[in-house]
């Protein structure tokens, strides 16, 4: 074997090929192809991941705003029930009066 025709390159030892022919040259070329496809992927889903956060956030404010809405809204029909029932009606008082006045006759 002719040492003299191995260059190694340098970082880390799966990058390491002959240099002078052969497959490894090759083997390389598709591993840093399928590297970048990978890495792309990788960042694609990273910003996925940020907008699904994002719109998990916009969900939760809605929610809570609906949820406010709804209770605000549920307090206020119970008291205006609350008032219309137990609040004493003059107006009701007279009617009352006037039907007992026309049974009596």
């Amino acid at each position: 074997m002719n040492w003299a025709r191995w260059r190694w390159t340098t970082g880390p030892r799966w990058r390491r090929v002959r240099r002078g022919g052969g497959c490894g040259g090759g083997v390389l070329d598709h591993a840093r192809v399928h590297g970048d496809a990978l890495s792309g992927a990788a960042s694609a889903a990273g910003t996925v991941g940020t907008v699904v956060g994002m719109m998990g956030m916009v969900v939760g404010f809605v929610r809570e705003l609906v949820r406010d809405l709804i209770a605000g809204l549920v307090g206020k029909l119970i008291a205006w029930v609350l008032e219309a029932a137990f609040t004493p009606n003059p107006r009701l008082i007279d009617v009352v009066d006037a039907v007992r006045r026309h049974r009596a006759q």
